[in-house]
């Protein structure tokens, strides 16, 4: 793929052309596409540029792409800010737009330097893509199986801040929000100098070798974060629906 000056490629999925494509930015803004609407041309060279799936504003850029089956109701995804704070969504709750546009808010952002640093899938897309990885020749068929749209209880995932801590949270305690412009819930107490810089699901129903220990990138300073006291109060313009309430 060619690429301009100022350009990389953030990611690479597979997909099929009757998948939607969520393009997510770091400033809360996504775009949601159907991949059979011309939104990616599969007969273009691998030297050309591509077609242009989001316009984005020029302090912006995209963090990370999210495929899901189209109209699919499994289909969630975790969002986490730089501040701590992280809910649930379901990707069908963005309106479905024609590549080019600007997208819609899928993240309030109301600190200033406060940005989207991971959009995870965290249902059935989340279950396809580690069962394709593994090369599993079931995938397809195992994918449609489960039904995963809620994590499960000892499910968890990491949060990496720039202190060098890297934080185990419960999967289960992130709530799972119908408005889009749900702020979250705090899932970490950070310290007012440090903020997530990285985040990884852990999906122990597929990989059995999450079992070992987290080890901190560094101690010493990882010491310093405030400890982890539950899920905070955060406040959001939508109801919050519990696990296991989902319609």
């Amino acid at each position: 793929m060619a690429l301009r000056r100022g350009d990389e490629v953030k990611t690479a999925k597979r997909s099929k052309e009757t998948d939607n494509i969520l393009l997510c930015s770091r400033k809360g803004l996504a775009l949601r596409a159907s991949l059979s609407n011309d939104m990616i041309r599969a007969q273009l060279g691998r030297r050309t540029e591509g077609v242009i799936g989001m316009r984005l504003q020029d302090d912006d850029e995209i963090i990370d792409v999210v495929v899901n089956k189209k109209d699919s109701e499994e289909d969630y995804v975790l969002c986490v800010l730089s501040s701590g704070i992280g809910k649930r969504f379901r990707c069908r709750d963005l309106t479905e737009q024609r590549r080019g546009g600007k997208g819609s808010i899928y993240a309030k952002l109301s600190r200033e330097n406060e940005n989207v640093v991971a959009v995870k899938p965290c249902g059935t897309a989340l279950l396809e893509q580690r069962l394709l990885r593994s090369g599993n020749p079931n995938a397809n068929y195992l994918s449609r199986s489960f039904m995963v749209g809620d994590l499960e209880p000892d499910d968890q995932f990491m949060l990496i801040t720039t202190t060098g801590a890297v934080v185990r949270v419960e999967a289960s305690v992130v709530p799972f929000y119908k408005g889009r412009f749900a702020r979250g819930v705090k899932l970490q107490k950070l310290k007012e100098d440090s903020e997530v810089i990285g985040v990884d699901l852990i999906n122990k129903r597929i990989q059995e070798d999450t079992e070992d220990s987290v080890e901190l990138v560094n101690p010493e300073l990882a010491s310093e974060e405030l400890p982890f006291t539950g899920v905070g109060t955060e406040s959001d313009d939508s109801e919050a629906v519990k696990d296991g309430d989902q319609t």
